[in-house]
This record gives structure tokens, sequence and C-alpha cells, in this order.
């Protein structure tokens, strides 16, 4: 009788960059699909135009699943009240998510979307990525997200 064979998460590892440049190298399109539990055929991310946040940029990948934006700048300080900048729009208070950067929470938005939002110091910059979900998942996949993006800033 033959063992079963186990997939190994497909997954890429991914280091740190030392700048920023771009939101889409963060997080494959594959993994995302993996960690939020879709079996659909995904279309490729879009990298769309860096917009201006104070003296940096923040850039934006768009997925089918949602878009992920990540702003770098340098500051000793962590911008915890930059990370609660769509708390107005949530569904209730924001639940922390420990063990995912230094900051990181998530929240249902209204019109049963979801934002997952972390915040870390790396490369003598502070940093922030936030994930807004075409629609809400499961909290195990909230909190995967977070910790692989937190790994990654």
């Amino acid at each position: 009788m033959a063992k079963p064979t186990t997939t190994a998460p497909t997954f890429t590892a991914v280091v740190s960059p030392a700048d920023v440049t771009a939101a889409c190298p963060f997080l494959g399109n594959t993994e995302l699909a993996e960690v939020l539990g879709s079996t659909e055929k995904i279309r490729q991310p879009i990298e769309v135009e860096a917009k201006p946040a104070g003296p940096s940029k923040t850039y934006h990948c768009s997925y089918a699943l949602g878009d992920l934006y990540v702003t770098a700048f340098d500051s000793d300080e962590l911008p915890s009240p930059l990370i609660d900048q769509k708390r107005e729009k949530c569904e209730g208070a924001p639940s922390p998510i420990p063990g995912a950067g230094e900051v990181a929470s998530r929240c249902d938005v209204q019109g049963g979307t979801a934002t997952v939002a972390i915040a870390k110091r790396s490369h003598k910059q502070s940093r922030i990525a936030r994930f807004d979900l075409a629609s809400r998942t499961r909290t195990d996949a909230y909190t995967s997200l977070a910790k692989l993006l937190g790994d990654r800033l």
C-alpha cells in the first residue's frame, strides 16, 4: 500500500526589501489564494500607479481577491495612528492580530468587506501594509495574511 503524499505550501520565500518600490512583490497571487482558501482561477495582480503619501509614496497592488497598499517612510516612530486610518469604516472595534509585525489588526468593513493592517519598523523605516479584502473570510486567514505580510515588511 502506497503512502499518501503531501504537498508543501507553494509560498514564495520573500526577504524584506531594503527599499520599497512596489506592492506586488510582497505577496504572490497563488499564496494569497491559498491563505484565503480560494479555488477560483485568479487573474494576475496588477501594480497600480503609486500615490504620494507625505514625503513617501503608497504602492498599490490590485488582486482579484482584494488590494494591497504598502507605504514606507523614514521614521523611528511606529505609525500606529496611520494603521487605524480606516477605523471609522469598521463595524465595531478593530481586532488585534498578535505576532504579525509590531502592530496588526483586522476589521470587518461596512459593505461586507474586511481590512487587515500591519505596521513594523524595518530597514530604518516605518512600514505599513494594508490589505483590503473583496469579501470577508475566516479568522485564521486574516491572521495568516497579517503574519505573512508582517514577516516581509
